[in-house]
């Protein structure tokens, strides 16, 4: 099926160009492409790939950011988007993006699911797909990648890369600062160091690229020092707002004039999110977050939404609240198990939002429970690899507070 899709998918861009046939193309034809699709995406896809997936006889598993690339070209939102209108019997027309203006209204309206799909995409194991590009690709193991922070604590962060691939024969190299193929940078081979921005805190896995082949990771962290307040307009806004926090004891929240800031500029299109990292040091069992929150009538969302990550050093868990009639949006992750609100009665996390909400999260030895205002709404088994504690975050479509939360550690459970 997805072979039969990809053709469609370069029959249609083919069209668009109204250049000769794809079997006529030269080299500059592919350079070509690659820019058109970057400018329009902000996808960078090397030579090699564009060439080997426009080859007649091509039967490969494309990287799932090449897919959504080439679908974004024609003005789909992503792969997935692209393969549901085209796997429907009512065909359908493509609209285009929607404007920066409008933007807001969808991840309003969808709220629970945006949030979700950023933080999957966040942790997804990105790690190349395409087995005809490994191998094309020799002695990838001399490859060396390192990453340090400039700054122990705090964001922005700049992240110095060192590299070397002298001895790897690719096409092109590239460096990608996490699970976001828009933040991937061509690197030269003849260079060995590369720096980065990193705007957001939390841990990070960073990927070296040959063609487009992960060949190389680095684990990083950027942490806070103590709990830190960032707003972001969707998540294709990689440039976040840093906002001071209010000088009361066990609570999070904006102090009042950055409050009205907010309100006045983004609160209606924007996440507000209190991170901490690196200040929490748990095995991931035998613990118990808490908190209580509520959201504030700052903006006209449709589902309002608000929830809490807990972050490991290899995966993480996120539970979402949302308001009554909105359940079915809600998907819930628990290291590697994902709990969809599309095939599970998640009535149980929704609430008053606007009003606080005391919530429990009890990592035990072989069960995580999780309640709200004393009353269990969910047990599952402990995940197995989230790693090492590395901190929290709390999440607030348009705006919200938490009170007296903290992280401690428990008897055996």
């Amino acid at each position: 099926m997805q072979e039969q899709l990809l053709k469609t998918c370069k029959k249609e861009i083919e069209n668009q160009l109204a250049w000769p046939p794809s079997a006529t193309w030269k080299q500059r034809d592919y350079k070509n492409l690659i820019r058109l699709i970057e400018e329009k995406t902000g996808i960078l896809l090397s030579l090699s790939t564009s060439k080997r997936i426009w080859a007649d006889d091509y039967s490969g598993n494309p990287h799932p950011a090449t897919l959504d690339a080439l679908a974004q070209y024609l003005n789909y939102q992503d792969w997935l988007d692209f393969s549901n209108h085209h796997q429907s019997e009512t065909p359908r027309i493509p609209q285009p993006k929607p404007s920066k203006q409008s933007n807001h209204k969808i991840y309003l309206a969808i709220a629970a699911m945006g949030i979700i799909l950023i933080v999957l995409l966040a942790w997804a194991p990105w790690s190349g797909s395409d087995s005809l590009s490994r191998k094309r690709l020799q002695n990838t193991g001399e490859a060396i990648f390192k990453a340090d922070n400039t700054v122990k604590k705090g964001v922005p962060n700049t992240v110095i890369f060192r590299y070397d691939v002298s001895k790897i024969e690719a096409d092109s190299f590239a460096i990608q600062q996490s699970w976001n193929a828009y933040r991937r940078k061509t690197v030269a081979k003849t260079d060995s160091i590369f720096t980065s921005q990193y705007y957001f805190p939390g841990v990070h896995h960073a990927k070296l690229f040959a063609n487009d082949s992960v060949i190389k990771t680095a684990t990083l962290r950027i942490n806070t020092d103590g709990w830190t307040a960032i707003a972001r307009k969707g998540y294709k806004d990689n440039v976040p707002r840093y906002f001071e926090l209010a000088k009361e004891v066990n609570t999070l929240q904006i102090s009042a004039e950055a409050l009205e800031t907010y309100k006045e500029t983004i609160a209606a299109e924007s996440i507000m999110c209190y991170y901490n990292i690196g200040n929490f040091d748990f095995e991931p069992t035998n613990f118990e977050f808490a908190t209580t929150l509520n959201l504030e009538k700052v903006a006209n969302i449709t589902c309002p939404t608000m929830g809490v990550m807990i972050y490991g050093e290899h995966d993480f868990c996120m539970i979402p609240l949302t308001q009554k009639g909105c359940e079915s949006n809600l998907q819930i992750k628990l290291g590697e198990d994902l709990i969809s609100g599309k095939v599970n009665d998640l009535s149980g996390f929704t609430t008053h939002v606007y009003e606080p909400q005391e919530l429990k999260i009890q990592f035990g030895e072989s069960q995580i429970k999780i309640m709200l205002d004393s009353d269990l709404i969910l047990a599952h088994k402990t995940p197995k690899n989230l790693g090492r504690i590395a901190g929290a975050m709390l999440y607030f479509y348009g705006y919200g507070i938490a009170k007296d939360t903290n992280m401690t550690r428990l008897e055996a459970l």
